[in-house]
């Protein structure tokens, strides 16, 4: 329950902070697709790209579905977003998705617990804070 409310809390943060990033700081027209309607979760990565931050999903979206029955409804690895600077995090994301690959090789069936820990072990080991 606990876990619950801070990973609400903490996502609700998040969105926040990249929209009060994207009042100041501003995007290039050009580079946006108006073709559709973006939500939060298309805005708030552009936003924050946009000076120098990439938005890193703690569960990898190449593995979305995956994570879907884990999350279970009402959750989403939309929910689970920190800000990493835009090198560092292009520089970990092939083996960081490795890592997740050879979790779900081995855990078939896992538990919201195992990814969480899971997820809270790959934080330490790539060096980055998350907290959930």
């Amino acid at each position: 329950m606990i876990k619950t409310r801070k990973t609400k809390l903490t996502a609700l943060l998040l969105v926040l902070l990249t929209l009060f990033t994207a009042l100041f700081i501003p995007i290039n027209a050009d580079e946006l697709d108006t073709s559709e309607n973006f939500g939060v979760e298309e805005i708030a990565p552009r936003a924050a790209n946009s000076c120098g931050i990439d938005m890193h999903h703690v569960f990898p979206q190449k593995f979305k579905d995956k994570f879907a029955p884990i999350l279970g409804s009402g959750d989403s690895i939309n929910n689970y977003l920190i800000p990493l600077n835009c090198s560092f995090h292009r520089s970990i994301s092939y083996q960081y998705n490795l890592e997740w690959e050879c979790f779900f090789e081995s855990n078939t069936s896992p538990t919201r617990d195992q990814v969480f820990d899971y997820a809270e072990m790959l934080a330490g080991k790539f060096g980055y804070d998350w907290i959930f």
